[in-house]
């Protein structure tokens, strides 16, 4: 097979002659991943190379950073991390597509990556990894790492477990809520009051959801930046298809908590893989707090116990 898109990069380690007044004085020093484009760079249909880099997914001594990337000069580089002075691994270096999704990393597609020792790719560039680095106190270094076109035929010839391919299909779930205040004057100050209609017996719930997928955190979706008014909160998630993955939607709204306000956790849904959750005509869950609202909910929760002291 002709290998297309092949990027070189080496190791160059850049010094300050002043040291930086931002790094504090604690033995850290920077690093930084900056690809250089060679002249035999194609874009093809049988790798990914087409598409947009958004991101660069870096393995550093088992810690895994999504690194933002931006171009100087029309060169592609990274966010820069701060390390302790000392010996490190890299060990995985991936360019990635947010696939238009930046707040889920399951639907994400390999645009480059390096190559494993041990993957079938290893004969075709010059450096693979692990590789091992240093980093010096108050000095910055600049990591080139050789990189390749990723063809998704041949995922498993990169050498890493990650490219393990899955199939997700991308689901979207749609929530409004009520929150009934019996006690109105409690909630001067919040944002609450900032919604169009002021405080009132009947508010719209401001409220947030966690996803989890089989106990692990993915991501929180909220309906603060709107005040949660006019429109409902809509959480995605993605569902890996053929394996059986146990989710969680766990809501929490702002409510009176003593003197101030805070979210608090009322309910959770829970359901495998493809949601099945109860929801009107219009396409969307709603829930009300207390004893305010009642047709056409689909879920009813208890009152916040917000009475004046």
């Amino acid at each position: 097979m002709k290998l297309i898109g092949v990027i070189f990069l080496s190791i160059l380690l850049l010094t300050n002659c002043k040291k930086d007044d931002k790094v504090a004085d604690n033995g850290q020093g920077e690093v930084v991943f900056s690809p250089n484009q060679t002249s035999n760079f194609e874009k093809s249909a049988e790798n990914n190379c087409e598409l947009e880099v958004s991101y660069a997914m870096v393995v550093v001594n088992e810690m895994t950073y999504n690194l933002p990337v931006f171009y100087i000069d029309g060169m592609l580089t990274t966010q820069a991390i701060k390390l302790n002075a000392g010996d490190y691994i890299l060990e995985e270096f991936i360019l990635m597509n947010d696939n238009e999704t930046p707040e889920i990393l399951d639907d994400d597609i390999v645009v480059m990556s390096s190559v494993n020792e041990e993957g079938e790719f290893e004969s075709y560039v010059d450096m693979t990894l692990p590789y091992e680095f240093t980093v010096e106190a108050f000095l910055k270094v600049e990591l080139h790492v050789e990189v390749i076109c990723y063809y998704p035929e041949y995922y498993d010839w990169y050498g890493f477990e990650f490219f393990t391919v899955w199939v997700t299909n991308i689901h979207e779930w749609y929530f409004f809520g009520d929150l009934c205040l019996e006690y109105p004057d409690l909630y001067e100050g919040s944002l609450y009051e900032l919604q169009t209609e002021g405080l009132q017996a009947d508010v719209p719930a401001i409220f947030e959801i966690e996803v989890w997928r089989n106990e692990e955190y993915l991501g929180t979706f909220s309906n603060e930046s709107y005040l949660g008014e006019e429109m409902p909160l809509k959480v995605i998630y993605a569902d890996r298809v053929g394996i059986e993955d146990n989710y969680e939607f766990k809501l929490y709204v702002l409510v009176n908590v003593g003197e101030g306000f805070d979210y608090e956790y009322f309910y959770t849904w829970a359901f495998t893989d493809l949601a099945e959750l109860d929801m009107g005509e219009d396409g969307v869950t709603d829930f009300v707090i207390g004893d305010c609202v009642y047709d056409g909910i689909d879920l009813v929760l208890p009152p916040w116990m917000d009475y004046p002291n």
